[in-house]
């Protein structure tokens, strides 16, 4: 799929089509984070979700608790 950017008032924009944002299971008026990199730019969907939320799945160690103090030891 190919887009192109234009001028949209003092801001510049790009039409995303329908089948990329199917793909990506965005829709209209999600709120969307702007990542750059050199040569890219990508959009990701905001989450609202906590730090707690998203690792727990990552961790899921049994009794597992984030010493802030003790992690600041090791450095």
């Amino acid at each position: 799929m190919n887009t192109t950017i234009k001028k949209w008032g003092n801001s510049v924009a790009a039409r995303i089509p329908k089948e990329a944002l199917d793909i990506s299971n965005l829709s209209l008026n999600d709120s969307v984070e702007v990542i750059s990199f050199p040569g890219s730019i990508t959009l990701q969907k905001k989450t609202t979700k906590t730090w707690r939320e998203i690792a727990q799945p990552i961790v899921n160690t049994k009794d597992w608790v984030f010493n802030r103090e003790k992690e600041n030891e090791r450095l």
